[in-house]
C-alpha cells in the first residue's frame, strides 16, 4: 500500500506502483479477502469503504477477461460475502448487503459478459470496459476463461461414478461414512 497503491501493481525491483491492468487499483480489490482472513479488520473495513467511494470500472481500458474475472471480479465478490455476514464482525459501520462491492460486482460483470458471447462458446480474450468487444478483437479466444457454455450440457459422468453416487445418496446416514466410501471406490 505504501508503495503502489492506488496503482493495479505493485514493481518489486523499483518499489513503484504501475498501470495496466484496467487502472482500477486491481491489486487492491484482489486482496481485500485477504485482509479479512488475516484478521485485519481495521485495515479490511477501511479498504471496502475506499472500494465502494473510489472504484468505477467506467474507465476507457481493455482488460484481459481472465485476469478482470478471476481478480476484480472474484475479490469483490468475496470481499462482499465477508463484509455482509455480520456474524464476522468485520464492519463496524453498516454495511449493505444489497449495495456496496456488490453492486461494483454487478457492473463489472454486464461489462465483462459480451466478452463470452462468441461462435465457439469460448470467450474473447480481451474486452473494453466502456466500448464491450473491438471489431478488431483477435477471433483467437481465450481457453483459460472456457467452460460449458449454457446452451452445451454438461458431459455426463462415466456409468461407474454415476452408479456409486446414485448408491451413496441412497444409502442410510451411517453407511455413508469416509471408510465405507474408500471402500467402495476401492
Amino acid at each position: 500500500m505504501a508503495n503502489a497503491f492506488p496503482a493495479d501493481v505493485l514493481l518489486p525491483l523499483s518499489c513503484t506502483g504501475k498501470d495496466g491492468w484496467g487502472s482500477f487499483s486491481l491489486t487492491l480489490v484482489d486482496t481485500l479477502d485477504a485482509l479479512a482472513l488475516l484478521g485485519n479488520r481495521t485495515e479490511f473495513e477501511a479498504r471496502v469503504w475506499w472500494v465502494v467511494e473510489h472504484l468505477s470500472f467506467d474507465v476507457d481500458e481493455t482488460v484481459s477477461l481472465f485476469e478482470t474475472t478471476i481478480r476484480a471480479l472474484g475479490g469483490l465478490l468475496s470481499a462482499h460475502l465477508l463484509a455482509a455476514d455480520p456474524q464476522l464482525r468485520l464492519m463496524e459501520a453498516p454495511y449493505d448487503p444489497h449495495g456496496g462491492l456488490l453492486l461494483l460486482a454487478l457492473d463489472l460483470a454486464e461489462r465483462l459478459l459480451p466478452a463470452l458471447d462468441t461462435p465457439s462458446g469460448i470467450p474473447y480474450g480481451s474486452i473494453h470496459l466502456r466500448d464491450g468487444v473491438s471489431p478488431t478483437e483477435s477471433t483467437i479466444t481465450c481457453t483459460a476463461a472456457a467452460g460449458a457454455s449454457p446452451s452445451s450440457p454438461a458431459p455426463p459422468a462415466p456409468p461407474a461414478l454415476h452408479t456409486a453416487r446414485v448408491a451413496r445418496r441412497r444409502a442410510p446416514p451411517q453407511a455413508r461414512s469416509p471408510s465405507s466410501s474408500a471402500r467402495s471406490r476401492g
